[in-house]
């Protein structure tokens, strides 16, 4: 589409007369600059949540499509060398313009298909290893993990356990591998 046209019928053009700007419409692409220490976390295809200024009862989701190989001092002198990277807008819709200034928000700490647990089923022992308690043949079975991130009521398990594996939220003291356990819809019994 073409978005200004400064070029005048029946004259000769001139520098300031002889631009013509054209822009893809079916796509919306918001470049910005993201420190070094930021940018080395950053990937293609992480997902951005977005608000434009104008706009703060909408927000938008769009996708990093390209990040810079070589970072640059700011033009304002800051000294931090900054890398520049594209964001693409997943659903544009009709209020958007190009030139619009937008406020980006990338987690870098997010990870997909991991195995998840709730932070009160991790018990750590005297000597700081961590295990969590699972159900095996109706009894609780001491099982060693590794955790990784930390984000709410939820604990990433790197190693130890995998997805459907059935374990113990917020085990009581006393459990020890030989208790046996009677599973009930609302929560356990010892007995």
């Amino acid at each position: 589409k073409v978005i200004r046209c400064k070029v005048l019928n029946n004259q000769y053009p001139t520098v300031e007369s002889s631009t013509i700007q054209i822009y893809d419409l079916s796509r919306y692409i918001i470049t910005a600059y993201v420190k070094q220490n930021e940018a080395v976390l950053m990937a293609e295809g992480q997902k951005a949540s977005i608000i434009l200024k104008g706009l703060e009862q909408k927000s938008y989701v769009g996708t990093v499509i390209e990040i810079e190989e070589s970072a640059e001092l700011p033009q304002n002198g800051s000294g931090v060398p900054m890398v520049q990277i594209k964001v693409a807008v997943d659903e544009p819709d009709q209020d958007m313009r190009v030139g619009f200034e937008a406020e980006m928000k990338i987690d870098l700490n997010a990870k997909e298909d991991v195995t998840v647990v709730n932070f009160q089923s991790i018990v750590e022992d005297y000597n700081g290893e961590r295990f969590v308690y699972m159900f095996k043949d109706n009894k609780a079975e001491r099982k060693p993990v590794k955790t990784g991130m930390e984000s709410g009521y939820l604990v990433e398990i790197v190693e130890g356990l995998i997805p459907g594996d059935q374990y113990i939220v917020n085990p009581p003291e006393r459990v020890q591998d030989q208790y046996t356990f009677r599973l009930w819809s609302w929560g356990y019994e010892l007995q």
